[in-house]
């Protein structure tokens, strides 16, 4: 459901469970993205540890697209592997039938603009950021914001940090919805926005690992600001060659 404003008590963290792991269902992370911007490693992985911090997030969590990616993946493989990645997103939507939801129509319309948005633990939007989602809602029918709260390592939805995150992502998002009249946020689980990326007609994308997947399993027009991590990384620049990259 696409919704015009929002309350502060419907954000919640969505891995406030102990099957996510220490640190989360932070999958940007877990996939090794910053490799294309902080030189983490990909033989196999930034380090043992955060290897297995995936393997026991993924093992505990099966049907995600993260445990479908672990549980297809040969041991020695390089992370990512973007062919893998691509492959198991499809998967993912055509077995919970995602392509089939009603928000789908709404995201493949060439017309409409969907935008990953990180807020949270990354603090309040740039005003940079949001001159460029509001110049870009004057070309667009609709422009569908797609965000979530990362947790820090503790569990507690109360702590200090726990709760500037959510106050962070509620000012951002109050910002963005009351900019323009077409400015909707669409809140589901991390797997579903993935989806959403992969199928957008439009995208723009953000800050962080999130983003930069939604880079990779993209075919169509993909939008960035310089505030894009790997946006002058080299080998993030060879493996989207091709494809339909607009800086704005």
């Amino acid at each position: 459901m696409l919704k015009k404003n929002i309350t502060i008590n419907e954000l919640d963290f969505f891995d406030m469970d102990a099957k996510f792991g220490e640190t989360g269902y932070n999958i940007g992370d877990l996939l090794n993205m910053p490799h294309y911007w902080a030189n983490w490693s990909q033989t196999p992985h930034a380090d043992k540890n955060m290897l297995n911090v995936a393997l026991n997030t993924a093992k505990n969590n099966p049907e995600s697209i993260l445990g479908l990616y672990y549980k297809s993946r040969n041991d020695d493989e390089p992370i990512p592997n973007l062919p893998r990645l691509n492959y198991i997103v499809e998967t993912f939507a055509n077995t919970n039938n995602i392509v089939n939801f009603e928000i789908i129509s709404i995201v493949k319309n060439i017309k409409n603009l969907c935008v990953h948005l990180r807020s949270g633990d990354y603090g309040i939007i740039s005003d940079n950021f949001l001159n460029k989602i509001l110049t870009l809602s004057n070309k667009f029918e609709k422009v569908i914001i797609l965000c979530g709260l990362n947790r820090s390592r503790d569990l507690d939805p109360n702590s200090e940090t726990n709760i500037k995150s959510k106050n962070n992502l509620y000012q951002s998002l109050n910002k963005l919805l009351n900019m323009n009249n077409n400015i909707f946020i669409y809140i589901d689980v991390p797997d579903i926005h993935i989806c959403l990326m992969h199928l957008a007609s439009n995208l723009l994308l953000h800050k962080g690992g999130f983003s930069v997947i939604g880079s990779f399993i993209n075919n169509n027009n993909i939008f960035i600001t310089n505030e894009f991590f790997p946006i002058n990384n080299i080998k993030w620049r060879n493996e989207v060659k091709g494809k339909n990259i607009i800086i704005i």
